[in-house]
């Protein structure tokens, strides 16, 4: 009997290294609730979270929570392409609302549902795709609901219109898979610590 393959933050931190050349580095947020890993990057700047917010915690929903960490990926790691920037988030609300939707999404327009299981415990993914003047944006929401906490481990990716750059300008289309396995490799590096 084959046993189940299992991916450690170590070998996704060592995935991610490979694919951009960079050592990997982890963060621990204050209170020591959860750690991902992510890349040693000069494009990539990770800090603590921000002030309680509305709507910045996850990114479809309206309750009140806060941001735990951020990790931006600027336009400069895929230079002259149309890449614009990333953003990685983790973030928590005790809200009864915000628990009781958790798993559930407010808006089913281009949303592609599913289930993933980090570091063995089980989330629900959810895939947005969103548009609107020339910028694309492509959004990951990896959700689940801890001692009575919602949890939001999303990432998004934002790029613009290759056609709003004319051909003189050099622009080339990113290489998504690029990044892709970077934002990736930081979830599926999540876990809880206690």
């Amino acid at each position: 009997m084959k046993r189940p393959f299992l991916v450690t933050a170590t070998a996704v931190v060592a995935m991610v290294a490979s694919t951009v050349g960079a050592q990997g580095k982890t963060f621990t947020d204050q209170s020591k609730t959860f750690s991902f890993a992510y890349p040693a990057l000069p494009s990539l700047s990770v800090s603590s979270g921000a002030a309680p917010s509305a709507s910045l915690w996850s990114r479809e929903s309206t309750a009140p929570g806060k941001v735990l960490a951020n990790a931006t990926l600027s336009g400069s790691f895929e230079s002259k392409t149309n890449f614009a920037d990333a953003v990685f988030t983790v973030g928590m609300s005790a809200d009864p609302q915000a628990v009781a939707s958790c798993l559930a999404i407010s808006n089913g327009d281009s949303v592609v549902k599913g289930a993933a299981t980090i570091n063995g415990v089980a989330f629900t993914k959810f895939v947005f795709n969103d548009a609107g003047a020339g910028n694309f944006y492509e959004l990951h929401s990896y959700r689940t609901v801890q001692n009575k906490r919602c949890y939001a481990v999303e990432y998004y990716i934002h790029s613009l219109h290759i056609g709003n750059f004319g051909p003189g300008s050099r622009i080339v289309a990113f290489d998504k898979a690029k990044i892709q396995n970077v934002l990736t490799g930081m979830v599926l590096s999540f876990k809880f610590l206690s």
